[in-house]
């Protein structure tokens, strides 16, 4: 039970780490409401998209939480992933990826040309 309770103890500070500098590297919104005027210069099927999926004047997404649960109770290293190049290169196809859970992430007004 104590070797449980320390390897709970170390992902937790570990990920409160992390999520610190997640939170640090956030930009603002550039808007906080969606604006179905903003799409009338894209391209057809990126209009129709955005149709279907957003309400004029629904909030953006700012953030979203999910939750991962650890098997190995914190107690060791599974993997560690870092650089860039080709780890990069993956992370932001998975980050476009998801980003059907959180369509105004795409949106003009937050950056996407």
């Amino acid at each position: 039970m104590g070797i449980a309770a320390f390897g709970h103890s170390r992902w937790r500070a570990a990920t409160q780490v992390q999520m610190a500098l997640l939170r640090g590297a956030c930009e603002p919104l550039l808007a906080s409401r969606y604006d179905m005027h903003e799409i009338e210069n894209l391209p057809a099927p990126v209009q129709r998209y955005f149709r279907a999926v957003l309400k004029d004047g629904q909030p953006l997404v700012a953030t979203a939480t999910c939750r991962l649960h650890a098997a190995m109770l914190g107690l060791f290293t599974v993997a560690k992933v870092q650089g860039d190049g080709e780890i990069a290169r993956s992370e932001r196809m998975r980050y476009f990826a998801e980003m059907v859970w959180y369509p105004t992430a795409l949106l003009p007004s937050q950056g996407v040309r």
